[in-house]
């Protein structure tokens, strides 16, 4: 019981001090929260947006018939003119745009 006690006694004298932040670190930390958290807030409202639109799109693309079933070549022609094929500048294989004739520095290889 006497070394119990002189343990004790030896724990109970021990001082350790708590730590001191000689740098202001925690301050330094706090700010970068605050600067991430503004950082977070606005990615946050960007992607709202950006599903926002994905959202009417998904819409807009339910309200048109179905492809090919019910959709005829002249409708994906006016809903998608970025890829359908103009008859008045045909293309020739391969679809490339750098492989078309009239385009600058092209030559025909055969």
């Amino acid at each position: 019981s006497s070394g119990i006690n002189a343990e004790y006694g030896a724990y109970e004298a021990l001082s350790i001090p708590y730590p001191v932040d000689k740098t202001n670190m925690m301050k330094t930390i706090q700010e970068e929260g605050v600067k991430k958290d503004a950082e977070l807030k606005d990615f946050r409202a960007k992607t709202q947006e950006e599903i926002s639109l994905c959202k009417k799109y998904l819409t807009a693309m339910d309200s048109l018939p179905a492809y090919p079933a019910e959709m005829t070549e002249e409708m994906r022609m006016y809903y998608f003119p970025e890829t359908s094929v103009d008859p008045d500048r045909p293309r020739d294989f391969p679809y490339k745009p750098s492989m078309q004739l009239g385009v600058p520095g092209f030559k025909y290889d055969p």
